[in-house]
Formats: C-alpha cells, sequence, structure tokens
C-alpha cells in the first residue's frame, strides 16, 4: 500500500493498553508518514510521557487498564499540554460518546478502522486544532484591541472631560430625544442646576430662554439641528432665566453629535453675555453723556463768549480749562496764561491772596460752592473789584468733577476808594 505522506512530519503518541494493536497503530501510522513518538498502556504513564514528547496529536483509547481511563486521562492532560486527542473504542454506545464528549476530543475512531480512516481523522483533527488555535490567538488579539481601545476611549474621555471643566462656556450635550446627557461646571454655575439633578431631564426644562424684548420662549432648535445637521445660532438678546429666578444674557450655538456618521445627539454651547451687554450699554450711554456735554460746553462757550462777566471753567483742582473773553480782560491775562493755572492765583491781590485761597481751598475740598469778594492787579497796575463765585460741576453718580465760577466787575461800587488794605 502506498503511503499517503503529509507536507510535514506529524508526530503521534499512542495510548493502547492492548500491545497488538499498539504496534498495528504504529505500523500503520508510519506507514502514513507520521512518526511516532511513543506508546503508553496505561494513563499514568501517558500523564508523564506525553507532556516529555510534545507531539503533535495524541491516539488515546477510552479504555484503559489502570486506574486512570482514557477519558480520564485526557481530562487531566488538556489543562496542561494545548494537544489534540483522538479516542480510539470497540464501542459506539450513546453513553460512552456523551462521556468521551465531555472532554471535548478532536475526533473519534471505532475499531476497527480503515488506514484512510485514520488518517483523515488525525488531519481533521489537527485542522481543528490550528483552527481553534488561531482563533484563541484572534480573541486574544482583539481582546487586546479592545482593552487598548477601551483605554484610549477613556484617556479620550478623561482629557475631554477636563477640557470640558475648563473652557468658560456652558456646555449641555443632549441624546436625540432631547435629554440631557452632560453639564460642564460652567453651565451648571450659568443655569444654576447641578448635573447630577439635570441628568435625562429634559433641555429646556433646565435651559430656558426667553427673548429680552418680548419676554416670549427662545427655542431651542434642536429639531432643524437633528433634522438638518447644521449648527444654528440662537437669536440676538437672548435671555436665560436661571433655576432660582435669575436672568443671564447669553449668546450661543447648536451643533449635531455624531456617531459613526449618525446624529445621536445635541450640543448646545452658551456664552454668558450679561457683563458685557452691560458694558456695551454703559458705553453706548457714556457717548451719549459725552456727546449731550460737548454739546452743552459748545452751546456754554458760544454764550460766555458773550457774557459781560467774567467766567472761568475749571477742572476739580482749580485748574483752569476755560476763560472766556471777559475774565481775560478783567485779569490782564490771554487766555492760553491762564490754561493749567489756578483760576484766581495769577491775578489776586497780595493783601487779599492768604484769606481769598485758603477759603477758596476749603470749599474745594468739601465739594461746596465758594463766594468772596477781592481785589484783582491786572498787568497794567489797575484794580479790579469783583465778586467772585465758584459752583462744583457734578458726574453722573454726583461726585465734584470741576467748577464753574464767575467774577462780576463791582469797581463802580468802590471809585472812591483808595485804601489799598483788606475790606
Amino acid at each position: 500500500m502506498s503511503a499517503i505522506a503529509p507536507e510535514s512530519p506529524t508526530r503521534v503518541f499512542v495510548v493502547e493498553d492492548e500491545a497488538l494493536i499498539a504496534m498495528e497503530l504504529r505500523d500503520r501510522l508510519t506507514d502514513l508518514g507520521y512518526v511516532v513518538m511513543g506508546t503508553a498502556s496505561r494513563g499514568e504513564q501517558a500523564l508523564e510521557a506525553i507532556p516529555a514528547c510534545a507531539p503533535d496529536v495524541v491516539l488515546m483509547d477510552v479504555r484503559l487498564a489502570g486506574t486512570l481511563t482514557g477519558i480520564e486521562t485526557a481530562a487531566r492532560l488538556r489543562p496542561h499540554l494545548d494537544v489534540p486527542i483522538i479516542f480510539l473504542s470497540a464501542y459506539s454506545d450513546a453513553e460512552l460518546l456523551r462521556e468521551a464528549g465531555e472532554v471535548l476530543p478532536f475526533g473519534y475512531l471505532v475499531k476497527p478502522f480503515e488506514e484512510r480512516e485514520l488518517h483523515a481523522t488525525i488531519q481533521m483533527a489537527l485542522y481543528k486544532h490550528r483552527m481553534e488555535r488561531e482563533l484563541r490567538e484572534s480573541h486574544a488579539r482583539l481582546e487586546e484591541k479592545v482593552r487598548e481601545r477601551t483605554a484610549e476611549l477613556a484617556r479620550s474621555r478623561e482629557n475631554l472631560a477636563v477640557t470640558l471643566d475648563s473652557i468658560g462656556e456652558a456646555v449641555v450635550a443632549t441624546n436625540a430625544a432631547g435629554n440631557i446627557m452632560l453639564m460642564n461646571p460652567a453651565a451648571e454655575d450659568l443655569t444654576e442646576w447641578a448635573q447630577h439633578e439635570a441628568l435625562g431631564a429634559p433641555v429646556v426644562q433646565v435651559v430656558r430662554l426667553v427673548s429680552e424684548q418680548t419676554g416670549d420662549t427662545v427655542p431651542i432648535p434642536l429639531r432643524i439641528v437633528l433634522a438638518t445637521g447644521q449648527r444654528q445660532f440662537l437669536p440676538n438678546n437672548t435671555v436665560l432665566l436661571t433655576r432660582i429666578g435669575g436672568e443671564r444674557k447669553v449668546s450661543g450655538s447648536t451643533a449635531p453629535i455624531r456617531d459613526a456618521g449618525r446624529i445621536v445627539g445635541v450640543i448646545l454651547v452658551l456664552r454668558d453675555e450679561t457683563d458685557a451687554r452691560r458694558g456695551y450699554e454703559q458705553q453706548r450711554d457714556n457717548r451719549e453723556f459725552v456727546r449731550k456735554l460737548s454739546a452743552r460746553a459748545t452751546l456754554f462757550e458760544s454764550l460766555a463768549e458773550l457774557a459781560p462777566v467774567g467766567i472761568v471753567r475749571t477742572d476739580i483742582g482749580g485748574r483752569c480749562t476755560y476763560a472766556n473773553p471777559k475774565y481775560c480782560e478783567m485779569t490782564g491775562f490771554t487766555h492760553d496764561q491762564l490754561i493749567g493755572s489756578d483760576w484766581l492765583a495769577p491775578a489776586i491781590h497780595e493783601a487779599d491772596r492768604l484769606q481769598v485761597l485758603g477759603d477758596w481751598e476749603r470749599a474745594r475740598e468739601l465739594g461746596e460752592p465758594f463766594q468772596c469778594d477781592c481785589r484783582l492787579v491786572r498787568g497794567d497796575e489797575q484794580i479790579v473789584f469783583v465778586l467772585a463765585q465758584a459752583v462744583p460741576v457734578r458726574d453722573r453718580s454726583g461726585t465734584p468733577s470741576g467748577y464753574i465760577s464767575t467774577l462780576t466787575d463791582v469797581s463802580v461800587f468802590h471809585r472812591g476808594e483808595t485804601d489799598l488794605q483788606p475790606w
């Protein structure tokens, strides 16, 4: 009979308690091109010899002489050695097959069997064993990839959580039904809802938006985002009503959350614009105030140019910022010479200086009106008797920011006087 040799020698170990059958098996296997590594007639012998030989396949009679049966020997061998086992038996009753099946053999031959059947069973056992090994290795590689991917996802989730916790914008994520799945700390602060209380709640219950002008509800465009997959922005002048009744002016947008290309939810990003809008409104009011103030200053200067009395505008320190022509005439100084100087100091009579400037300093420190009678000495040495008055100019908060002062020439009432002593 011609041998059917495998591509590479396969090592076989035979466990058979009948010597003639064991010898016949050895001869048949050799003819088929297999290498018989050894034989054993008892289970105890097989447990010692098989691990040492490390065969590719084991032929095991189910009934052996000695304490252990072939089925028990296979059961003890399997945890310690990954080798396919083929059971041999002269019996094929259901109970025996059931007991043999519990140890997961790779084949079962009923004596007597043909050489071709023996070869086919061995090759099938080797193939099944190789496939199982590759499947286990593939499963192990898959499990390793799953562990690596799980670790990556955990790191990504941790990084995402750190990022969400650190950004200033409020972030609220929902599922496709519009129920909250996540809130970052900024969103908790803005809405005054704790995340564990808001999870699972409808987003419209937690994020309540209204129009600043009308008070009407501003809808969150969840359906539009889910339907179109496009980012949507909240309208201008949107106000968020917080959980405890506060109002925060916000801007924001909604965008889709995708999983493998499928939209599974919506992410809502809100920015607190309360302080920014307040600052903008303050700037707008300030610009309007400056405009009105400038208009008033223009009108003031236009009138002051024609006034028959001296008019001076000073800063809070009493330094001149404007002087009309009459004041320049009364003091004998030009407008440019007066700007930046104390409004009284340049021309006040030396005999009146100490008293007048002391009273003026006290009034300025207290932010109170000031009035005095004094004498001015012009550049041509002419003395002018004046009634000086100053009233504080207050800003929008009521704080004095400067003074408007007038000097009225009352020399006509003192024309007969020649004494330069203080009055």
